[in-house]
């Protein structure tokens, strides 16, 4: 590699001049970065252009923090659960602890310290689903009714089956 001249700067592709960051702002950046991902700003043309804007650098140092926020972000997942169990613990107790929390953040942080801790009764939910033409039970119709309701349900799940056909030989 060529020695460059002391007064030589950096410039990007386009000929903008930077000045390279040190691995602290870098660190910061990144961070920041991870921030937005967390607060569902997930598109890559949105991210670019916070980046963009907020650190003065080009698009593809802003790819740069991206996949190294992602990176960090895949291996807070890979912890274990019982991890994420103890930290999302010690963040809802510090909501109740803190003097700053309304009360309804308060009730809000002790119902999720509850079902963390499985003291909640689990939720059963019973789904019933029955046909009932003319609010009659099918069950309670004569046969020859429940035949041509059979035949109707077979005659539109024919039809059904013809739509998806025909849509896949186009």
């Amino acid at each position: 590699m060529k020695n460059q001249p002391s007064n030589h700067v950096a410039t990007y592709p386009s000929g903008k001049a930077f000045n390279k960051s040190s691995s602290v702002e870098v660190v910061e950046r990144v961070a920041q970065v991870e921030k937005w991902l967390r607060r569902g700003i997930t598109l890559r043309s949105k991210l670019k252009k916070r980046i963009k804007a907020r650190f003065n650098v080009e698009w593809r140092q802003a790819d740069e923090y991206i996949r190294r926020a992602r990176a960090s972000l895949l291996l807070h997942l890979e912890r274990s659960k019982e991890e994420h169990r103890s930290e999302s613990l010690a963040f809802y107790d510090s909501v109740i602890e803190t003097g700053q929390s309304t009360m309804t953040e308060k009730l809000r942080s002790r119902e999720r310290i509850d079902k963390l801790l499985g003291l909640e009764q689990p939720v059963q939910i019973k789904l019933e689903h029955s046909i009932r033409p003319n609010g009659v039970p099918v069950n309670d119709l004569p046969l020859t009714e429940r035949k041509k309701l059979l035949e109707e349900v077979r005659k539109r799940k024919q039809e059904d089956a013809t739509d998806v056909e025909e849509v896949v030989e186009e």
